[in-house]
C-alpha cells in the first residue's frame, strides 16, 4: 500500500488506512469531544459508519475526514440507532447530516432550557393554541392515524429555566414544504422517507433562535444549513489545525503514512497499554 492514492486504492486497504487515520485523530477527536464522550466510543463509531456503508470510502478522502471531525466537534455518533446524525455520500462527497434527534439534543443541553419539543399535528386531531397573558397549548394527538398521513402543522413548545410561561412556536405544512421545495436536496431520501422528522427539524431550527445557544448548537445549524444547501461545511481554523497536525496534507497524498498502523491492524485489534484490545466485537468480527 506504501506510495499508493486514495483513489487508486482497493476497497479493503482503504478501509484499513481510514481506520489508521482514525487511530491518529484520536488524540484530536479527544480534543474535540465534550468532556462526557469517550474518543474510544466515537473512533469505534466512526469506523463502524463505514463498515455499515462502505461507499463512503468511495468519495473523496478529504471529506471523510472533514466530516469525521465535524461530528466530534459537535459531540453527534453518526450512524447509530440514536439518529443523532448521519454520513451520506453525496457524489464524490461525503455529506454530514444532521438528524432531529441530534438537534433536539444540543437544544436540550443549551444553558437556561429545561424542557423541549417538537410535535406534528395531523388532521382530525384536536390542537389549541392561545397567546395572551398567558400561553395556552393543548394537543391530543390521535392514536389511529394511518402511517401515510401527512402534518397539517407542526409546533415547539420550550420551557425555560425558572420559568413557568411556555414558549410556543408553530408552522404549517405549507411552510415546511416551502423551505423543502427551495433546498437542492428536496428530492433526498431524508425528505422523501422521513418528512415528519424533517418537518419537526425545520421548525426546530426556527426555535431555537429565541434559545440560548451554545456553540455546539450554532454550529450544528450551520452545518444543517449548509447540507441543506448543497454546500460544503468547514471546521474551524484550530480544528482544522488539529487535523493537520494528525495527518499533515502532504501525507495524505501518500498512504504510506499509515503503513506501520496497517500492519498492526491486519491482526484485527490494536491492543491497549494494558492488553485489552480497543476494538468492538463488530470491529474484531
Amino acid at each position: 500500500m506504501a506510495g499508493m492514492k486514495w483513489a487508486v486504492m482497493a476497497p479493503a486497504d482503504k478501509e484499513v488506512a481510514f481506520r489508521g487515520y482514525l487511530n491518529k485523530l484520536r488524540p484530536a477527536i479527544s480534543q474535540l469531544l465534550p468532556a462526557n464522550k469517550s474518543a474510544d466510543r466515537m473512533v469505534r463509531v466512526l469506523y463502524n459508519s463505514v463498515k455499515k456503508n462502505p461507499r463512503l470510502l468511495s468519495c473523496d478522502r478529504d471529506s471523510l475526514l472533514l466530516a469525521v471531525m465535524k461530528s466530534a466537534e459537535l459531540g453527534l455518533e453518526p450512524d447509530t440507532v440514536l439518529q443523532q446524525c448521519f454520513l451520506i455520500p453525496y457524489g464524490n462527497k461525503v455529506q454530514l447530516q444532521i438528524g432531529y434527534r441530534g438537534l433536539l439534543k444540543l437544544a436540550r443541553e443549551s444553558k437556561g432550557v429545561a424542557f423541549i419539543e417538537v410535535h406534528p399535528v395531523f388532521e382530525g386531531e384536536d390542537f389549541v393554541l392561545e397567546y395572551g397573558i398567558q400561553t395556552v397549548c393543548r394537543h391530543t394527538p390521535s392514536l389511529t392515524r394511518e402511517l401515510k398521513d401527512m402534518p397539517k402543522l407542526f409546533y415547539a413548545v420550550v420551557r425555560f429555566t425558572g420559568s413557568q410561561e411556555p414558549l410556543v412556536e408553530w408552522m404549517t405544512n405549507d411552510e415546511v414544504m416551502a423551505i423543502r421545495d427551495r433546498a437542492p436536496s428536496k428530492n433526498s431520501p431524508a425528505w422523501k422517507d422521513y418528512y415528519t422528522q424533517m418537518g419537526r427539524k425545520v421548525l426546530l431550527k426556527r426555535t431555537c433562535n429565541y434559545i440560548p445557544q451554545g456553540d455546539r448548537l450554532a454550529a450544528a445549524i450551520e452545518v444543517d444549513n449548509k447540507t441543506e444547501a448543497g454546500e460544503e461545511i468547514t471546521l474551524d481554523a484550530e480544528y482544522s489545525e488539529l487535523l493537520n497536525e494528525a495527518i499533515p496534507p502532504e501525507r495524505r497524498e501518500d498512504e504510506s503514512a499509515t503503513d506501520a498502523l496497517a500492519e498492526k491492524i491486519g491482526a484485527k485489534a490494536e491492543t491497549t497499554d494494558d492488553g485489552q484490545s480497543t476494538l468492538s466485537p463488530a470491529e474484531k468480527g
